[in-house]
């Protein structure tokens, strides 16, 4: 409690409240022989501060804020505005609240009932309890679906691409060079993607056109000599292109199979 009133009227009124709880009446007179940090000591042992004046009220404030206390004032006087102000929540006292004690505030109780700053605690912590179980199950449930998709797709997709060019690693490098199993696996993975693409979006006929250009465009890059070097690939006989196609259709129709299922 923070007021003006006489010392002994203030602790009679915290007595009744059952606010004093073991705790000392301050003076403002008291206040004033101390510096912040000492204020800022003792102010957790003080139930109330009685014959504060406004400069004073606002020094409170700070020290419990230096106590990383959460500090609510509510007042309806002129000399109640400077501690409103400096509050985390100002509250004003509706009716009977001055205009500096309104415009300082953050909140304003309009029935003058403290009862009412109680009422909206006891309201604004279940509102919050349920704005948080609501966005725990809303996220938690979306997060896991979100999850479930990516893991299974990166398993179905990923897989039988990184499946296909390894089939094709081993198959070209029992068959040729080490540069020519490490270009059938490049086509094969390109190709699978293309393959891929056309599963998903083979309908539409500028997918179509795309992958088929892409194809060409690889194949022209690979059977060209000197460009092909270019890129660290090697031209291709006929084997090393079919074994590429098989991995491609291959992988292409397990994609498939794994949509339809």
């Amino acid at each position: 409690m923070v007021t003006g009133d006489h010392p002994s009227t203030a602790e009679a009124i915290a007595a009744e409240l059952d606010a004093l709880n073991e705790r000392r009446v301050m003076t403002g007179t008291e206040l004033d022989t101390l510096d912040g940090d000492q204020l800022a000591a003792e102010v957790t042992t003080v139930a109330v501060f009685a014959r504060v004046s406004p400069a004073q009220k606002a020094r409170i404030v700070d020290a419990l804020q230096r106590n990383d206390r959460v500090v609510a004032v509510t007042g309806d006087g002129a000399n109640d505005a400077p501690a409103i102000r400096l509050a985390d929540i100002g509250i004003a006292l509706g009716e009977r609240a001055t205009p500096a004690a309104r415009e300082a505030a953050d909140l304003v109780v309009t029935d003058d009932r403290i009862e009412t700053i109680v009422d909206a605690i006891v309201e604004g912590r279940a509102m919050w309890a349920s704005v948080r179980d609501s966005l725990a199950i809303l996220l938690g449930g979306n997060l896991g679906e979100i999850g479930f998709t990516v893991v299974t797709g990166v398993i179905n997709g990923g897989g039988s691409l990184s499946l296909a060019a390894i089939c094709a690693w081993i198959l070209g490098r029992a068959t040729g060079t080490l540069r020519q199993a490490n270009t059938v696996a490049l086509v094969a993975l390109v190709a699978v993607q293309l393959g891929q693409t056309l599963v998903v979006r083979g309908r539409t006929p500028l997918v179509m056109a795309c992958a088929l250009v892409s194809f060409v465009a690889l194949a022209a890059v690979v059977q060209t000599p000197g460009l092909s070097q270019f890129f660290g690939a090697s031209p291709l006989f006929r084997h090393g292109w079919m074994i590429a196609a098989g991995a491609t259709t291959a992988a292409t129709a397990i994609s498939l199979l794994l949509q339809q299922w």
